[in-house]
């Protein structure tokens, strides 16, 4: 549930064959790509697993910002954007692909919203291109709350896991290091606030940056939440939302496949 204005160790991640990145990797499309220009624009879409999922533009800064899909399958690319945040690092845009319900969209037959007790094992794949220049980082955004809600804004916690970033400072030295599914985590914690709101975010920051993820284990990060208590099993888990942050540049940024398996 995106903004409308912003330690249990798992199993490592599965290795991916030819063939199953090939099922959740859009083939070619002989159709125009799909243009999103318009704020907030959405397009459903689904992959070759069957999976639906919904493309979002979300432009919440209000600079030009378009994306493409090719074949309404689980894909998109920064085409254009004009998000300039000056000297700060205030995002202005987040375009993503999601499962669940954000901001009033729902994905049909998700199985979200959960309690985090009835996901004992959720997973997901991930790949992208981040070659591109600016201020901006990739990263799933996964919005929790005390109660099941479809729209508004979530309070329970945002959890974010950076995979790659272009611009962003570097950690200091001192910062807290964690181990998530068999990879090591800057892992900081904050409160955050947006339009009279408040809620805990935590963001996990790849040590070592990647472009893809196949199998990652939501629950290693989840279980670090709950041992913190910034979570509890009872809250709900809304969303799994996978995109870009974008403070300034973004052309080319893409999602090249997706998937997320809660069970």
């Amino acid at each position: 549930m995106r903004r409308n204005a912003a330690l249990a160790a798992g199993a490592c991640c599965v290795v991916l064959t030819a063939a199953s990145f090939l099922s959740i990797t859009p083939q070619a499309s002989a159709s125009p790509p799909t243009q999103l220009c318009g704020q907030y624009q959405h397009l459903p879409v689904t992959n070759k697993l069957g999976q639906s999922f919904i493309v979002r533009n979300d432009n919440f800064g209000g600079l030009p910002e378009c994306i493409s899909n090719s074949g309404s399958q689980a894909n998109f690319v920064v085409t254009q954007s004009l998000a300039d945040s000056g000297n700060g690092h205030l995002v202005q845009a987040f375009p993503y692909i999601f499962l669940g319900c954000s901001w009033g969209l729902c994905t049909p037959a998700s199985g979200l919203p959960a309690t985090i007790s009835a996901l004992p094992d959720p997973r997901t794949s991930w790949y992208v291109s981040a070659r591109a220049g600016g201020l901006w980082d990739a990263t799933y955004d996964i919005w929790f709350n005390k109660q099941p809600i479809t729209t508004g804004q979530a309070t329970g916690a945002e959890l974010m896991i950076w995979l790659t970033s272009h611009g962003e400072p570097k950690p200091p030295r001192h910062a807290t290091i964690v181990w998530a599914d068999h990879a090591r985590w800057y892992l900081r914690s904050w409160i955050t606030h947006n339009d009279g709101f408040k809620w805990r975010l935590i963001q996990f920051r790849r040590v070592h940056p990647v472009q893809q993820v196949t199998n990652l284990r939501l629950s290693a990060f989840i279980g670090q939440l709950e041992a913190h208590r910034w979570v509890q099993p009872s809250y709900w888990m809304l969303n799994v939302d996978a995109g870009f942050e974008i403070c300034h540049g973004g052309v080319g940024l893409a999602t090249h496949g997706f998937r997320v398996r809660l069970s």
